[in-house]
């Protein structure tokens, strides 16, 4: 006997609630009762699990969280990506299903001569499903082929007529199936999904959910001891196996020791992988995964550091790194990567220290030979080449075929050593090696042998060795050298680019800081492939470090039209444009993200972002929470939570979420500042300010300073932030946002030419920001100068048209000349722009005020009113244009509303005297206009609001 399924719902307050049916349940959605925070259970005894985890209820609440924000269901169509000045072709051949899953593969339809073939991507994540949904698509086909061609021949066909039709149909879609093979395989061999292209690219191996006999603690043993070593060979092939094992390991046992392992086997493989989105994901998982089982521990610490390395955030893992390694020095991995970062910016001594620290503490022998390589690397470029050799040979002891080692070791041979026959033999025994070379060391190798065939007087091997040196590293000017003076710029001209290894060059200049050169290699890679969109990713995100924030955003735009499907570039996008408060093209973005992968968590944690920005404080809360259930130890997303918490005043809340991060990461200094604030408002400023101290007395951060700063100038302790900036300055002379709130410090105190000198010199830092020439503007403004404020209004629009209340204040600029048409245009556009503010309404009813269109400047200001500008001035900037239209009670019934919002507000009894004056009281209105100058004694038009009084006790009109 079939019965209806009902539910028990469980709110975050404890409260069940129910049973409800599922289409109750859909209901209670739809109208907003249930906003994805609720648990829910089967009825009677079901287990209770968070109501997005279920499959009937998840596209509902995606759809509410959609409204929230406007942004419509499937049905609505595709929405424009961006506008029209800032366009976006991006393919439209992304499939989307009405119950998506996770997947890495879509069905497009391709067409060959006419002929449509369907074209099955393999679906990684669940072969079942996969094998069940290709059989469908193509029976679709079949169906679809066999109904067009039955519909096209009319019912009376002679039946011969029928049969050759219908092996001619089939032949077609014989071919078209043969043609849909040739494109997957096609794809598969040469077609990377971000457009990456190179021998032997790969994916990276995720692990699963927990497969199999679970292992006893010794087959855990012999498997970890079987990856490590592999591992420690320093070997392509080796850390392949080392990953199968390890993956192993955690599907059969979730030992937490293999996911750091895994994840330093993920950074190794990573500059091999197509580098996509299914990359990227398989190092969150595992992240993730290890945060779970630990999330305080040095091995979900060693896969954070390694998920910030493979999105190019340095800085980060090396702020990470550091914290940790100053309270525990032995951690191998940390110091390993801490000298791979110093190396990479040729600091050769403090990396060959890191190096040489993991050479002792690697336990038990034999040494991991990367580490090894490195160390006598640095020794080679500090031309300390005994000590070099000595550890080369070491490494070739241990591992005698390793490629790297044996060509390096070659160099040192030929130069300083000049043993040619010596350095040919290990040079050439490292290339044939089938190991893979990093094509920096590739490009050295062969620039020696090109030298070691000039001694000889072959030239033109020489010169085929100098274009295999700069074909492998096009950024190695020796080889440049040795091509041009070899052969000419025509030899050079010939030589075909490896854009792979541009990035790769790219890469290390990220590590430098170097983001100049960065840029011009990461765009050179891209020139070569217009598929590669990992490269026109990093070039933006290279880009945006140098604060050119247009050049970022089109870059990262290539980056989304090369490749539709990586999610990360449509992310990165939406964040540079809610930067820039560009928010529509930020949401719109998203929204493309969403058809791509409606589960992908940075999508929501984006939207979080955006509503953050937005001040909207609640919608980033929930867009938030919707994240964190798709992957609950996100730090931004949780780090988002704490601020939205923090802007609602709810600090309780703010305190559970920035204690979380802070377990996450505590050497998070966003975390650490933002913990800091709640403090402020859960125990007092003092509490807060000690915590700042503290962290100042630790760490000595130019971040921690400037928030210590910025406390206590809203504690207006004056004196002390000025000292806290200065030391911020005193640090990092050019630090943008500590000249931001030091100047709006000297602003505060009325001092403003130091103010607009500290807001140039941040414009001058970062000239694609609006923000210091918006304050300077309105500095100029509350000091009125008009025309000078002006000046850096339209400045602003000319950076950034969208920069919020750009407009509206060039109009108040305006309106302070004369200008009232002008400034009226300018209300209209900032009315465009953000059309939900009441700035731009009342802009426009001072507008018309001032040309004397009173019952337009009602409207205006009512539209005002409506859109939340709800103070005592707007109930008196209507109530005197009611007057000067005539509606005398109305404005009364204003005037009486200001008064009950704040009755010592001056300018209620200047316009009650002008009321009275023109109802004829003439007592009432020299009453009101004597208690205007008494509450407002230096008011500027005291004057003649003397005159008035005057006139009135004289009888006169």
């Amino acid at each position: 006997m079939n019965k209806t399924v009902q539910w028990l719902i469980r709110n975050k307050d404890g409260r069940v609630d129910g049973p409800f049916t599922t289409q109750e349940v859909l209901r209670k959605i739809h109208t907003g009762m249930y906003m994805g925070e609720e648990f829910i259970s089967r009825f009677p005894a079901g287990r209770w699990h968070p109501i997005s985890r279920r499959e009937e209820f998840f596209d509902a609440l995606l759809e509410t969280l959609e409204g929230e924000m406007g942004l419509g269901g499937e049905d609505d169509g595709p929405p424009p990506a961006f506008e029209e000045d800032t366009p976006l072709d991006v393919p439209h051949e992304v499939h989307v299903e009405e119950n998506p899953t996770p997947k890495v593969g879509k069905a497009v339809a391709e067409t060959f001569g006419g002929k449509t073939a369907i074209v099955i991507e393999e679906e990684l994540e669940d072969p079942k499903r996969k094998k069940k949904k290709g059989r469908a698509v193509v029976d679709e086909a079949v169906r679809s082929s066999k109904k067009k061609t039955s519909s096209s021949q009319g019912s009376k066909v002679e039946p011969k007529l029928k049969k050759r039709s219908k092996r001619s149909n089939r032949a077609k879609l014989q071919w078209a199936i043969f043609a849909a093979v040739c494109l997957i395989l096609y794809l598969v061999i040469f077609k990377s999904p971000t457009g990456r292209t190179g021998e032997n690219l790969f994916h990276l191996r995720r692990p699963t959910a927990y497969r199999g006999e679970p292992m006893t603690k010794q087959q855990v043993s012999r498997t970890m001891g079987r990856a490590i070593v592999h591992f420690r060979k320093d070997t392509l092939e080796d850390y392949i196996k080392a990953q199968d094992a390890l993956i192993e390991v955690i599907e059969k046992s979730n030992y937490l020791k293999a996911y750091s392992l895994l994840c330093m086997t993920y950074r190794e493989l990573w500059p091999y992988t197509y580098q996509d989105g299914d990359d990227y994901r398989a190092v969150e998982i595992v992240l993730g995964r290890a945060q779970k089982l630990n999330p305080k521990g040095e091995d979900s610490a060693t896969c954070l550091v390694v998920n910030q390395w493979v999105n190019g955030r340095y800085d980060d893992a090396l702020r990470i790194m550091d914290t940790y390694l100053n309270e525990r020095p032995e951690l191998i991995f940390f110091n390993q990567m801490t000298g791979d970062i110093y190396a990479s910016r040729k600091e050769y001594d403090h990396a060959a220290n890191y190096f040489a620290r993991v050479r002792e503490l690697w336990q038990p022998p034999p040494v991991w030979s990367k580490t090894l390589l490195q160390e006598a690397r640095m020794y080679r470029k500090r031309q300390s080449f005994g000590n070099a050799i000595k550890l080369y040979r070491r490494l070739l002891k241990d591992n005698p075929g390793h490629a790297v080692a044996l060509i390096e070791l070659g160099l040192i041979e030929f130069d300083p050593n000049q043993e040619i026959e010596k350095a040919q033999g290990h040079i050439r025994s490292g290339l044939i090696s089938d190991q893979s070379i990093p094509k920096s060391i590739e490009s050295e190798a062969y620039v020696a042998l090109a030298k070691m065939d000039v001694l000889k007087g072959d030239r033109r091997q020489a010169l085929k060795h100098a274009q295999k040196a700069f074909s492998a590293d096009s950024s190695n000017q020796e080889a440049r050298e040795l091509v041009v003076g070899l052969g000419g710029l025509k030899a050079l001209n010939a030589v075909t680019i490896d854009n792979v290894n541009m990035v790769y060059i790219g890469e290390q200049y990220m590590k430098m800081g170097n983001y100049a050169a960065a840029q011009a290699e990461f765009r050179a890679a891209f020139e070569a492939n217009k598929d590669n969109a990992f490269a026109a990713l990093r070039a933006g995100q290279a880009l945006w470090r140098l604060n050119q924030s247009n050049d970022a955003i089109a870059w990262v735009k290539k980056s989304v039209i090369a490749d539709p499907n990586f999610v990360n570039s449509y992310i990165i996008l939406a964040d540079y444009m809610s930067a820039r408060y560009d928010y529509v093209n930020a949401i719109a973005t998203l929204k493309q993200a969403l058809k791509v992968n409606r589960h992908h968590h940075g999508i929501y944690r984006g939207f979080a972002l955006v509503e953050l920005r937005r001040r909207n404080f609640d919608g980033a809360i929930r867009f938030a929470k919707k994240a964190l259930d798709l992957y609950d130890t996100d730090i931004e997303s949780i780090l988002i939570m704490a601020k939205a918490y923090l802007g609602i005043g709810d600090y309780e809340e703010a305190f559970q979420f920035s204690q979380r991060a802070l377990e996450l990461d505590s050497s998070n200094e966003d975390a650490q500042v933002t913990y800091a604030r709640v403090l402020i408002g859960l125990q007092g400023t003092q509490a807060g300010i000690d915590r700042l101290k503290a962290l100042i007395a630790s760490f000595d951060k130019v971040v921690y300073i400037r928030a210590l700063g910025e406390v206590l100038m809203d504690e207006e302790r004056f004196s002390e932030a000025i000292q806290a900036f200065n030391e911020a300055l005193s640090k990092d002379p050019k630090n943008k946002p500590t000249l931001m709130a030091f100047a709006k410090l000297m602003q505060r105190q009325k001092e403003y030419s130091g103010a607009r000198d500290f807001f140039l010199e941040a414009a001058a830092i970062d000239p694609s920001d609006a923000e210091p020439l918006f304050l300077t503007g309105k500095l100029y403004l509350e000091s009125d100068q008009q025309a000078f404020a002006l000046q850096q209004f339209n400045r602003v629009i000319d950076v950034n048209p969208k920069y919020p209340l750009a407009h509206y204040y060039t109009g108040r600029a305006m309106l302070g000349m004369g200008q009232k048409e002008k400034a009226l245009a300018m209300a209209i556009e900032e009315r465009k722009i953000n059309p939900d503010i009441p700035e731009s309404y009342s802009l426009a009813a001072d507008a018309y005020y001032e040309m004397g269109q009173y019952s337009m400047c009602v409207k205006e200001n009512q539209n005002a009113i409506n859109k939340g500008r709800t103070t005592a001035d707007a109930y008196i900037a209507l109530a005197r244009c009611q007057r000067l239209s005539g509606a005398l009670d109305a404005a009364e019934t204003m005037l009486d509303q200001a008064s009950k919002l704040e009755s010592g507000n001056p300018n209620i009894y200047k316009e009650l005297g002008a009321l009275y004056h023109a109802q004829g009281s003439r007592d009432k209105a020299v009453e009101a206009y004597e208690r205007y100058l008494l509450l407002n004694p230096q008011a500027k038009d005291r004057l003649s609001i003397k005159n008035a009084i005057r006139t009135l006790e004289s009888g006169g009109k």
